[in-house]
């Protein structure tokens, strides 16, 4: 059917007009006919909208109508489901990384300055302390 969109199946890369394009699965849409499906149909699925708004009335009368493009407004979309899965021959897929880990909570203010007077470390007593402080107390610890 023209006009009909189609969502990935697939979540891939791939190059297409000279730059790379990022599909993802049950979100990168394409209408039917376009030149990104050519040779990649096998990685596109009908997208299936179970609701649709509705306007009012029609356009042009005073009943309380939207413009003719509002009318379709997608409340929400569901991909059908489809139990095969296309491995793309054209396209890389991206590597999953992990999450960096969070960096451990600095120690209060007092222990750090209470070390520092133990080692003859020089410290304010009040105020900031020193980034470097901090790495000396920490590699003290290690």
């Amino acid at each position: 059917m023209a006009g009909e969109i189609l969502v990935a199946k697939v979540s891939a890369s791939v190059i297409h007009g000279g730059r790379t394009i990022i599909l993802t699965a049950g979100k990168t849409t394409v209408r039917a006919g376009h030149a990104l499906l050519t040779g990649r149909e096998h990685m596109f699925m009908p997208l299936h909208v179970d609701y649709d708004v509705e306007a009012a009335g029609e356009p042009g009368d005073d009943s309380g109508g939207e413009p003719e493009g509002a009318m379709a407004q997608t409340m929400r979309a569901s991909v059908a489901p489809d139990d095969t899965e296309a491995a793309p021959e054209d396209a890389e897929s991206e590597p999953e990384q992990a999450p960096e880990p969070e960096p451990a909570p600095r120690p209060d203010a007092k222990t750090v300055r209470a070390w520092a007077a133990e080692n003859s470390v020089d410290v304010p007593a009040r105020g900031k302390i020193p980034d470097s402080v901090y790495e000396q107390y920490q590699a003290a610890q290690d």
